[in-house]
């Protein structure tokens, strides 16, 4: 069972958050100990879980568990540390799918 009361969120989120947004990326935010921070979709037919992370962060467990399942479902599960990343990693992905 997750600890909810011990999870926090990261800092970064909201520059994250902001970075989809301008990107026209609808997203919620997941529960903390869900395993990822969002769930994010560019079109009704892509879905991706997000993990926050700041730089040098590292996945618990839960975390670890839902993006191997993710990979087991053909799921998309990214770890991004800044809206940088959002620009060069995730917008290219979502033109090749």
């Amino acid at each position: 069972m997750p600890n909810f009361k011990r999870n926090k969120r990261d800092g970064n989120e909201p520059e994250i958050i902001e970075a989809l947004q301008r990107c026209g990326v609808s997203w919620r935010r997941l529960p903390p100990g869900a395993g990822a921070d969002l769930v994010i979709s560019p079109n009704r037919t892509l879905v991706s879980f997000v993990e926050v992370k700041t730089k040098g962060g590292r996945l618990t467990r839960r975390e670890i568990e839902l993006q191997c399942w993710c990979q087991q479902n053909d799921l998309t599960y990214l770890v991004l540390h800044d809206a940088e990343e959002v620009f060069e990693t995730y917008l290219p992905f979502v033109k090749e799918n």
